[in-house]
């Protein structure tokens, strides 16, 4: 770094009058130098010296008005070269003003040339960037070369460390620390991306101060040279995760269609890192994407999905296997007491929707699992539920309520049964007053039969008064012209009902 105590001890600078004596100028860095005359509004640079004449001046007033506006840019110095016989003079006012701003006033003959200046101090400041560069390289080799002998980041990091006397610490773009060497303790650091080609991989930590006593580091410069570098381990790291999810991929597509589950393919889930002693359901899911266009997502989502959902099951503490076939996910899911599946499916949904742009998921759910080893039937099952989910355009289907649906599918040609239920219930559904847009008449006779007909507990569901309960039952019937207490007519609505999908 170049200060102002270099700049004052150039040679042509030997007859120089610091009037602000009582100034540090050993860490007050210069990167700029210029000529300027008033006005100045906009031109300094912060660190610049500033060269100046203040010919256009004529009182001392106007002088420390152009000295304030040259300090508010946080300019290095100013520079101040009179005309001989110049009536204009520092007076101690404007010492005053710039003792106390740390802001430092040199005074050089009128016979030293700007350009003498400017010149010199553009050759100082090229050269020690020419160091700064010329250690950046070596830094930049000597890293290189750690990766092509297979170091680890925190080689990387202490090598780092000991060339700029800065504490050092590497982080993944999860601020998951995959390096460090901490010379001193502190919490100041300055953070700087390992990004290449728009590709954040992660970062590095350095400490606004040094353990030692050292040449200031030029951030920029530093991670313009390392920055490369750095992300090959990153890029290593990825490509083993790809290549791992890729195998795990396979193994769990291979353990839901084999037909028997040997001891040697739980042997090798095990050598995955899987738990194999678990329970697991079997959960299909295929996306609807927004776009008609869209046949199928690229392997770059898929992945980046994968990860996403396996990273917030791990955060739940809920165990899994993955896969991604033919364009569904294959979930098995350990089966926890107190997890309630519809609500980690939501969960699932929305990590899902932060990446891809979904218009409707469909799901298909087996029953709960009696084995740990029956994973081909657990996604058999699981695959029936998820075709009669998507024939029937729903969301969410498990086992037990596909069996249903398959059975009343079998009974009844589908267009004629269709045509029968809208017959029956239409009277309902076209009058807002009675349909989802009223008091929902369908929607209560749906509570009211999976509370078993009792009217004091489908009360207490719908927060309805018994006595308006009773009212809407029997306005149902009135409408309908089934009866709640027929056991043909009961049959009949749920029939109906589950062809039309109000039924889950």
């Amino acid at each position: 770094m170049f200060t102002l105590n270099d700049f004052l001890k150039l040679e042509l600078m030997k007859d120089a009058n610091l009037l602000t004596s009582k100034l540090d100028l050993s860490q007050k860095a210069v990167q700029y130098i210029s000529v300027q005359e008033p006005p100045v509004e906009g031109f300094i640079r912060e660190n610049e010296i500033i060269l100046s004449t203040a010919i256009a001046l004529n009182n001392e007033e106007s002088l420390l008005k152009f000295v304030k506006n040259i300090c508010r840019f946080n300019a290095a110095a100013l520079v101040f070269s009179f005309v001989p016989d110049s009536e204009l003079t520092i007076n101690q006012e404007i010492i005053d003003f710039a003792h106390k701003n740390q802001f430092p006033i040199v005074e050089i003959p009128w016979d030293l040339r700007f350009s003498d200046v400017t010149e010199a101090v553009i050759t100082e400041l090229k050269r020690i960037e020419s160091q700064e560069e010329s250690k950046c390289a070596d830094l930049q080799k000597e890293i290189l070369q750690l990766y092509f002998v297979k170091k680890s980041l925190h080689d990387v990091a202490r090598i780092i460390a000991e060339t700029t006397k800065h504490s050092v610490k590497i982080m993944d773009k999860n601020k998951s620390e995959k390096g460090a060497c901490l010379l001193q303790q502190t919490d100041q650091y300055h953070e700087m991306e390992i990004e290449v080609n728009d590709n954040l991989y992660g970062y590095l930590y350095l400490s606004v101060e040094p353990a030692i006593e050292s040449e200031p580091v030029n951030i920029d410069l530093l991670n313009h040279y390392i920055n490369v570098p750095l992300s090959l381990w990153f890029e290593k790291e990825e490509v083993i995760n790809i290549t791992g999810l890729k195998i795990r991929n396979d193994y769990v597509w291979k353990l839901a269609i084999e037909k028997n589950n040997s001891q040697e393919i739980i042997t090798q889930g095990v050598q995955l890192g899987f738990d194999m002693k678990s329970l697991y359901f079997c959960a299909l899911l295929k996306l609807d994407p927004n776009d008609a266009e869209t046949e199928s997502y690229d392997p770059d989502t898929i992945t980046k999905t994968e990860k996403r959902l396996l990273s917030l099951l791990k955060e739940k503490n809920i165990k899994s296997l993955m896969s991604y076939k033919n364009e569904r996910f294959i979930l098995f899911l350990e089966d926890k007491p107190d997890v309630n599946v519809s609500d980690l499916l939501n969960e699932l949904e929305e990590a899902i929707f932060d990446i891809i742009p979904v218009k409707k998921f469909h799901w298909g759910i087996a029953e709960k699992p009696i084995s740990t080893t029956n994973f081909p039937e657990q996604y058999r099952k699981a695959k029936i539920a998820l075709e009669q989910a998507i024939d029937l355009n729903i969301a969410r289907l498990n086992f037990k309520q596909s069996r249903i649906t398959s059975l009343v599918n079998q009974m009844t040609p589908h267009k004629k049964a269709r045509e029968q239920a809208l017959e029956v219930l239409d009277p309902i559904l076209a009058n807002k007053r009675l349909n989802e847009n009223g008091m929902d008449l369908i929607e209560t006779i749906v509570v009211y039969i999976k509370s078993n007909f009792n009217t004091s507990k489908t009360s207490r569901e719908l927060s309805l008064h018994r006595q308006s309960l009773l009212y809407r039952l029997d306005k149902f019937e009135e409408l309908t012209r089934l009866s709640l207490t027929n056991a043909d007519d009961l049959f009949l609505l749920q029939y109906y009902l589950r062809l039309l999908n109000k039924f889950d």
